[in-house]
C-alpha cells in the first residue's frame, strides 16, 4: 500500500504511530457485531519497523463473513492513510480461528450490554403481546357485558311496558 501524503513530514515516535494506528483501527467496525474490529480482537499482531513499514496480521470472525473481500482492503487503506506510514503489508489468516475470547473486556461488556439489550426489546416484544392480547379478551368481555346489559335492559323495560299495554288493551 502506498505511504499516506504525510509520510516522513513531522515525524511520530514509534509508540505514537502505533496508537495513531490503533486509533485508526477502532473506526473499522464489523458488519455483524457491533464492536470495532480491533476491540473485538480480530487484530493478531501489529508490527512497525524502523523504517515505519506496518505489517498487520488480522482475520475475521469466520471465513464465510460477509466483509471477507472489503474489510481487509479498507483496513489497509486506513492504516495506509496515517500520517508517517511509510508502507502496509496486511496478512488475514483464519489460523488461529477467532472466537469471542480474543474480544477485549470492553468489547466483551460492550457485548453484554447489547444481549442485554436484545433480551430487553425481545421481553417488551412479548409483553406487547400479552398487553394486546389481554385487550383483546377484555374487549370481547365488554361487548359481552353490553349485550347482557341490553337484554337485562330490555327484560326490565321493554317486557313490563309490553305487559303495560296488553293490559291496557283489556
Amino acid at each position: 500500500m502506498q505511504p499516506s501524503p504525510t509520510a516522513g513530514a513531522g515525524a511520530l515516535s514509534s509508540g505514537e504511530l502505533r496508537q495513531a494506528i490503533v486509533d485508526v483501527l477502532k473506526t473499522v467496525y464489523d458488519p455483524e457485531i457491533p464492536v470495532d474490529i480491533y476491540e473485538l480482537g480480530l487484530i493478531y499482531s501489529l508490527e512497525i519497523d524502523e523504517e515505519n513499514h506496518v505489517k498487520v496480521v488480522m482475520t475475521l470472525t469466520s471465513p464465510m463473513c460477509p466483509v471477507a473481500e472489503s474489510l481487509p482492503p479498507e483496513v489497509e487503506q486506513k492504516i495506509a492513510s496515517v500520517p508517517g506510514v511509510a508502507h502496509v503489508d496486511l496478512e488475514l489468516t483464519w489460523e488461529p480461528p477467532w472466537d469471542p475470547s480474543k474480544m477485549s473486556e470492553a468489547a466483551k461488556l460492550e457485548q453484554r450490554v447489547a444481549d442485554v439489550r436484545s433480551e430487553v426489546r425481545a421481553e417488551i416484544g412479548s409483553v406487547e403481546l400479552r398487553l394486546k392480547d389481554l385487550e383483546g379478551r377484555l374487549e370481547t368481555r365488554r361487548a359481552a357485558l353490553r349485550a347482557d346489559m341490553a337484554k337485562w335492559m330490555f327484560g326490565m323495560w321493554i317486557t313490563p311496558l309490553g305487559a303495560m299495554i296488553a293490559l291496557a288493551r283489556l
